[in-house]
This record gives structure tokens, C-alpha cells and sequence, in this order.
């Protein structure tokens, strides 16, 4: 691992309590500016046994958890990122389900600092993007 490296990652081990919290290193709670209060999207994948936390850093930045139901079809993902980008939000995170029956969900944190359109416009125009069955968007506060 270079030098470098070491300057944008940290891994440690921690256990969970009774209660199912999992303290977090205080390292890497400086490295990554998480305070008491701080939001995190958990992701859990069961194929793997894998849970990714993501911090969710709220400032000037207006967050928001945008789930999808989607025909797995190549190039959704693409129309989504596209429409996304064209409404000047950013996708933060995200992580999209194995497809069942041709089907896939999708989730990510979006910030839509930038946007001139309410969630609500937002989720209409997701909604009437090709092979989306379902489209949700709430707020992160």
C-alpha cells in the first residue's frame, strides 16, 4: 500500500453491544468529520455479508434517500444518471439490487443543492423515465 494511500483510509475493528450499536473508532470518526447526530445510509448485502455505512455530511448540501424500482434493462441506470444530472442533482452513493424476475431496486443518496425543482418534480420525472415501475424520494434532515 503506498504512503498516500494510508491518508484516505482506515480500518479497525469494533464490536456491537447488547442494544446492536457499533461505536465507531474515534480515528476514523476525525478522519471523516462524523459527529454525534450524524445520519449514516446503511446498506446491507446479504449475498456477501457486507454492511456499508455512508455518512450523510449535511451543511449547505440538501440530501435525500431516492429509491427506484427498475426493469433491469442495459442502460436504465444510464437514463436514470442522465435525468439526475440534467436536474443538476448529484448522486452521492448508491447500490443497486440483484435482479429478480428482470427486475432490480436501486437506492442512493442524492443532493440536490443545485436543483430548481421541488422532490416532488423530481420524483414525477423519474416516474415517466422508461422501464421505471417506481420511483420514492424523502428527505434527509
Amino acid at each position: 500500500m503506498s504512503k498516500h494511500k494510508n491518508m484516505y483510509q482506515s480500518a479497525q475493528f469494533t464490536t456491537m453491544d447488547s442494544k446492536n450499536r457499533i461505536l465507531l473508532p474515534e480515528k476514523i470518526c476525525e478522519m471523516l468529520n462524523i459527529k454525534e447526530g450524524t445520519k449514516f445510509l446503511v446498506v446491507a448485502d446479504k449475498s456477501k455479508s457486507k454492511i456499508v455505512l455512508y455518512p450523510i455530511i449535511i451543511g449547505e448540501d440538501k440530501f435525500a434517500e431516492l429509491y427506484m424500482k427498475l426493469r433491469d434493462i442495459p442502460g436504465v441506470l444510464g437514463k436514470v444518471a442522465t435525468e439526475l444530472g440534467k436536474m443538476s442533482i448529484n448522486i452521492e452513493s448508491s447500490i443497486v439490487t440483484p435482479s429478480v424476475e428482470k427486475i432490480s431496486d436501486f437506492f442512493a443518496i442524492i443532493n440536490c443543492r443545485s436543483c430548481k425543482l421541488s422532490l416532488a418534480e423530481v420524483e414525477e420525472k423519474l416516474k415517466k423515465l422508461e422501464n421505471t415501475i417506481e420511483v420514492e424520494i424523502i428527505p434527509v434532515e
